[in-house]
């Protein structure tokens, strides 16, 4: 059955509104968020090309939209066409809730450029802290935060707007930090974290192992028991992992294989 003209619109209104909060999105993203499948969200994102308001990427889009259109855009939140997708959502603000709460005042930590690991910049907004990023969407997050924020530097992925290669590597080398926040694109069942895009593959490595305390992987449920093309590291070196309550029991037992600490955030409903 064909969608609606209604059902499309609301969906590529979502999109743009990701697009202009995170400049990028993933098509494996948008399938899990939006709960249609791989070539719908192609075709989705081959309109907006076509409107000229995205460019298309293997495996994504990045924002083609003006600075007018992005202010507007993003005076709103994500309006996503159903209950469900609604819910997803809410299961990454949860999961970056709980790994909020593990902060203390006066740590210095990482936060890659995670969708999920994102939604920690506003919440950390009153604690004295340091935040060490390569997120360059952070910098427009949180007007009057308290944290010291400071960017690795680097060249820009354009996708996501990222800051990788090797300025940013040569960052991390001179950095120790107490906690390392990453969110993954992948958990295969052997323990390999994976990322999708090449470029941040070197940076997140480097990441998790300037962490003196704890590595801390934000990953949602759909994450758990997949591995994309470009690997990062290992559970041998994480600590921690959180997780949402969508997760099987097939895949929690995956993850009690490892030596680390397991939260699984509850549903609120």
């Amino acid at each position: 059955m064909k969608s609606s003209r209604s059902v499309i619109a609301k969906r590529h209104n979502y999109i743009l509104q990701k697009l202009s909060a995170e400049h990028s999105v993933i098509v494996e993203d948008l399938t899990a968020e939006l709960n249609v499948s791989a070539l719908t969200i192609r075709r989705d994102l081959d309109d907006l090309a076509a409107q000229g308001k995205a460019e298309r990427f293997f495996g994504g889009a990045k924002s083609l939209l003006t600075e007018k259109q992005t202010l507007h855009l993003m005076q709103n939140s994500y309006a996503l066409p159903n209950d469900k997708n609604d819910e997803y959502e809410t299961k990454k603000r949860m999961i970056a809730e709980y790994a909020a709460s593990m902060v203390k005042e006066g740590d210095t930590i990482l936060i890659n450029s995670s969708t999920t690991a994102f939604y920690m910049f506003r919440i950390l907004a009153d604690m004295n802290i340091t935040i060490i990023t390569n997120n360059a969407n952070a910098l427009h997050t949180v007007d009057d935060a308290k944290y010291e924020l400071i960017f690795t530097g680097g060249g820009i992925n354009t996708f996501k707007h990222s800051m990788v290669g090797p300025i940013a590597l040569g960052a991390l080398k001179n950095i120790r930090a107490n906690k390392c926040f990453i969110g993954v694109s992948g958990i295969s069942p052997d323990g390999i974290l994976s990322t999708a895009l090449f470029q941040e593959t070197a940076v997140n490595s480097g990441m998790i192992s300037q962490a003196n305390e704890s590595v801390i992987v934000l990953a949602d449920s759909t994450k758990i028991g997949i591995r994309h093309n470009f690997d990062i590291g290992s559970l041998d070196r994480v600590s921690h992992i959180i997780t949402d309550y969508g997760i099987t029991e097939e895949q929690l037992n995956m993850l009690k294989k490892y030596k680390l600490d397991i939260k699984v955030v509850e549903n609120r409903a």
